[in-house]
């Protein structure tokens, strides 16, 4: 692709979904598959509460 009006590095500094969305776009080409990704989300969940607490001194 080209890289104007700026490069990369500018891109990437400046205006990250803009550099997300033409990298998408870059794989999809380049991979010469006809059907789109599956971008389906994994389900995260978060760990139970952590505390930083020292054992008590006896």
């Amino acid at each position: 692709m080209q890289e104007a009006p700026c490069g990369d590095f500018v891109t990437h500094f400046f205006c990250h979904l803009c550099a997300i969305c033409q990298e998408y776009r870059e794989i999809r080409e380049r991979s010469g598959d006809v059907n789109p990704p599956d971008l389906t989300l994994a389900v995260v969940t978060a760990p139970p509460v952590q505390t930083m607490d020292s054992p008590p001194k006896q």
